[in-house]
């Protein structure tokens, strides 16, 4: 743990064991275990073959919600939604955050809505089974407010009380 900016983070471990933990994400693709720094302040190595997913959270009291299914009312964000499954049976989807031909090292997902528990996740390529593209969220159309041609005048006079002098 060389680098001075560590990331709260959750590890899904198989066979579905969860730690809670600091993490530097710079490392995250390289190959070897992955070391892990406890809230006890002890450092603890991590086999990559046992690990499943990085959850990236602001809170680690919000384990519990990690594993709870989408929320379907919520606006969703733009992007490429996928769903990928590991080899622990483990089902996420999210805005994929890495370009798609680019899995070599893992995967990155953002939360497809708002109101997420976790704030980024990482999957190791050694843990993926699948990557199903599910849609392409686009942003939502904006319309563009229409501007009164400059040189046209008014023929009905709206907003004001009388035209000044009348027309014979």
């Amino acid at each position: 743990m060389t680098s001075a900016t560590l990331k709260k983070a959750v590890l899904r471990l198989h066979p579905a064991q969860w730690l809670c933990g600091f993490v530097d994400a710079a490392h995250l693709r390289e190959p070897g275990p992955l070391t892990i720094l406890l809230p006890e302040g002890q450092a603890r190595e991590v086999d990559a073959a046992a690990l499943q997913a990085i959850y990236f959270v602001s809170d680690f009291d919000l384990v519990a919600e990690l594993t709870a299914p989408p929320r379907r009312g919520a606006g969703a964000l733009p992007g490429l939604r996928v769903r990928a499954r590991t080899r622990g049976g483990l089902l996420v989807e999210g805005i994929l955050a890495t370009e798609l031909l680019a899995l070599g090292g893992g995967l990155d997902l953002t939360p497809a809505h708002a109101e997420c528990a976790w704030q980024r996740l990482f999957v190791p390529a050694g843990a993926l089974l699948q990557v199903v593209p599910l849609a392409m969220v686009r942003p939502p159309r904006r319309r563009r407010a229409q501007t009164p041609l400059s040189g046209q005048f008014s023929l009905f006079h709206a907003g004001s009380a009388k035209p000044e002098k009348e027309v014979e």
